[in-house]
């Protein structure tokens, strides 16, 4: 156990120092209050006064996020909190407009003004939660081999590691279930970045029933204040022992446990039956490919991307960003930057040339995820998408993929149909894991062997219409044509108007960006009046060789910043598995926690 416990810590320790720095925001907290009372039950309640000064960057509110799945170093989850969410407000009891769901681990509680506009004043948010199954039980047993005393422990991270801005003041009061001797109580505060010890804090006993911590400095970005409150054994029930399996129960797995080895060939042939009635396109459509000029039933870039591969990749919604350049709605404007050691680096900035209106819904979500207010002349540069872009890729998804079934490309949306055998191939291998332990090897190969045939298989299983087949072959051909482009031919085609802009960002969503613009050397002697170089070209004048590099290079960054997430935990926290006032007690390695960020 306590190996385990240790080897726990280890790979939560590396997993946190591994977590990408995310970008701050200009903001701060000037206090964070936490009042907490813990029940005779163990459930605690928790009041969360955040007050912040929007002074120096206007925001619409603040996200809260509370981890409710607590992760080891291999991102399993492995301790599970209740979190009730109860009420989001000013401090005069005033509701904000409340968005409130369970996302990657985390509790998620959005807060937004009513109006919805921006502001630079100075905002209270006081959010009310509880939670439960968040008491520590260290028996004799369990203390000694956490070299630690007997107690009940109260472990409760009160800001959280993943503040993207500063915390001037962080206090708790901690109110106990009933009055005690001081000489019954254990106390100790942590503070510093995730897995840090250090006691920039202090405790003051009020009375036997209330305790109040609070910071001695202030807290930079990441950063975050620990409480912990030893309590005498059996100061709290104990969690109930899992009940043992019934003999029906028992009966059951018995049985199942001898067909075991037969579960996968069964899964196999009923998955392949599946595929075969429901998950192909329509096979009266002629496979032919012939090559296209045009683009089929003038399909954005992203929507020929999904029609592609039943899929949405980053570079489909890349290809948005660059179609919307060539239409003349955004200018890219090259940032050339010192290194930090040696050579150059390059940014990107985009432009918002003028609005964007009557634009498809998606493409709005897209668009509205790097300008907020969709006014001619606002800028963001690329870099900058980082670890903020990723909270709208839900959103796009949904609407893109609405988009494609609305208008009769697929029966229902892919993305949809892989999660639902996702989840049962899923279900298959815990299921495995879970119960073919207790049984038989034969029943844990099975369901873990049938569970990865479920999600392989289901993988293929989303198909198009006969629309959508048809439109397929026609995006082939056009793959095929760009895939394939020649100088000459390249000549010819610019003398019908297919020129090389026009087809760009469906080059870009085919993956093809580099073979189709060096397919125009030669022919174009001046870039696109949508792209603007830091300096010129060089000595020999513009070349497509180079602006193919340039464009690989803003095709790449777009797709990796506005994929990129604050953090690499996955899951919810990170969890020590021990106790706090033994060897390995830090910053961060109790329960609540997370973090926040403006909106």
């Amino acid at each position: 156990m306590k190996i385990f416990k240790k080897l726990l810590l280890f790979w939560a320790i590396l997993s946190f120092g591994q977590t990408a720095f995310a970008e701050t925001q200009n903001w701060e907290i000037p206090t964070f209050n936490a009042d907490i009372t813990i029940n005779q039950d163990g459930k605690i309640n928790v009041t969360e006064t955040i007050v912040a000064d929007f002074t120096n960057e206007a925001h619409r509110g603040v996200a809260r996020m509370v981890p409710y799945e607590y992760v080891d170093g291999n991102n399993n989850v492995v301790y599970t909190v209740g979190l009730n969410f109860i009420s989001g407000t000013d401090e005069n009891g005033n509701s904000y407009d409340i968005e409130e769901y369970k996302e990657n681990g985390y509790l998620n509680i959005e807060m937004r003004v009513l109006d919805n506009l921006p502001t630079n004043e100075t905002k209270t948010f006081v959010v009310k939660y509880d939670a439960t199954n968040v008491i520590g039980f260290f028996d004799e047993e369990a203390a000694k081999e956490e070299n630690t005393f007997p107690h009940d422990e109260f472990f409760w991270n009160v800001n959280g590691t993943e503040w993207v801005v500063p915390v001037k003041e962080v206090t708790a009061t901690v109110h106990l279930p009933k009055s005690f001797n001081e000489s019954d109580l254990a106390f100790r505060c942590l503070t510093g970045e995730y897995g840090m010890e250090g006691e920039d804090c202090e405790y003051k006993v009020v009375d036997g029933q209330t305790i109040e911590f609070r910071t001695t400095r202030a807290l930079n970005t990441y950063e975050n204040l620990s409480i912990l409150i030893g309590m005498p054994v059996g100061t709290f029930p104990p969690p109930p022992p899992p009940e043992p399996p019934s003999p029906m129960e028992i009966t059951v797995l018995f049985v199942i446990a001898f067909g075991g080895l037969i579960l996968p060939i069964v899964t196999l042939i009923v998955m392949l039956i599946l595929w075969y009635k429901f998950g192909r396109d329509d096979q009266s459509v002629p496979d032919t490919i012939m090559p296209m000029y045009e683009v089929p039933d003038k399909l954005t870039p992203t929507e020929a991307g999904v029609i592609m591969d039943e899929n949405m990749d980053p570079r489909d919604i890349t290809a948005t960003i660059i179609d919307f350049a060539v239409r003349g709605y955004i200018k890219v404007n090259e940032i050339e930057e010192d290194g930090v050691l040696w050579g150059k680096n390059y940014d990107y900035e985009l432009e918002l040339v003028k609005p964007y209106d009557n634009v498809k819904e998606f493409e709005k979500k897209i668009l509205h995820g790097i300008f907020d207010d969709n006014k001619a002349g606002e800028k963001k540069k690329i870099s900058d998408l980082k670890n903020t872009f990723y909270v709208n890729l839900d959103g796009i998804q949904k609407t893109t993929m609405s988009e494609v079934v609305t208008n009769g490309y697929f029966p229902q949306d892919p993305h949809k149909v892989r999660v639902k055998y996702g989840a049962v191939g899923g279900f298959s291998i815990f299921a495995g894991f879970f119960l073919g332990g207790l049984i038989n090897p034969s029943l844990w190969v099975g369901l873990v062997l049938s569970g990865i045939i479920i999600i392989f298989i289901g993988r293929k299983m989303p198909h198009r219409t006969t629309k959508g087949t048809e439109t397929y072959y026609k995006l082939k051909g056009l793959h095929e044509y760009i895939n394939t482009a020649e100088v000459d031919r390249m000549k010819f085609q610019e003398k019908n108007n297919i020129l090389f802009e026009k087809l760009l960002p469906y080059a870009m969503a085919f993956g093809l960006i580099e073979k189709w613009s060096k397919a125009f050397e030669g022919l174009m002697k001046n870039p696109p009046n949508w792209y603007n170089p830091k300096r010129p070209w060089g000595d020999n004048g513009f070349t497509m060789i180079y602006f193919a590099d340039r464009l690989s290079h803003i095709s790449r960054d777009l797709s990796s910043n506005m994929a990129s997430r604050p953090g690499s935990k996955g899951s919810g926290g990170s969890w020590s598995g021990g106790s706090g006032f033994s060897g390995g007690g830090f910053s961060g390695g109790g329960f609540g926690g997370g973090g926040g960020r403006g909106l």
